[in-house]
């Protein structure tokens, strides 16, 4: 699957139901993402030796789907959201009692032929990033980047992972929406 850049990530919080109830989007207007790496999809390889010769391959789901996303600034908001930290009086709190939701999340890419290409993952959980401060230098003061790792299961109708793409006529990204950020209803704007 060649892709031509990577334009935004969507993060669905969910519910203990494993509906979703907020969604935040990182785009070029609001975060910018910058990089995607998933991995883990593959199912767990287990070879069985019988007569002195491997004789049979088990391979069944996913074994630990992981995800790593570099964004250019995650908001304040978006963040607290997706790792549980809780704000009191303008002050984001993080500690032994914390406890991040379960999210699902959406990248959306362009393909090589200029269509838009939607990965979902349905479930994971997100970890809180590594801080790395650097002072300026006499090359300037550089932009420190976000980095942020996911960790996927399977949701309770078993799926992990979907794609679609904007070039399959049968493809409709509400749809996908749909499927991915299950029970989310959008709210009007206004």
């Amino acid at each position: 699957m060649a892709t031509l850049g990577f334009e935004s990530v969507m993060f669905g919080v969910m519910d203990e139901n494993e509906n979703t109830t907020e969604v935040y989007t990182i785009d070029a207007q609001k975060g910018g993402a910058i990089e995607a790496k998933l991995s883990g999809l593959g199912a767990n390889m287990n070879t069985i030796y019988a007569s002195n010769i491997p004789f049979y391959v088990s391979a069944q789901g996913v074994s630990s789907p992981k995800l790593d996303l570099d964004i250019a600034d995650i908001p304040e908001d978006v963040l607290n959201a997706i790792t549980g930290v809780t704000v009191e009086n303008g002050i984001a709190k993080l500690g032994s009692n914390t406890r991040p939701p379960y999210v699902a999340v959406i990248l959306k890419a362009k393909g090589a032929q200029g269509d838009d290409i939607y990965i979902g993952l349905t479930k994971g959980k997100f970890g809180y990033p590594d801080l790395d401060l650097k002072t300026g230098d006499d090359k300037g003061v550089e932009l420190s980047t976000d980095s942020i790792t996911g960790e996927f299961i399977a949701r309770s109708d078993t799926f992990v992972y979907a794609k679609g793409r904007t070039s399959d006529q049968n493809f409709q990204f509400d749809t996908f929406k749909q499927f991915i950020f299950k029970g989310y209803v959008e709210q009007p704007e206004g």
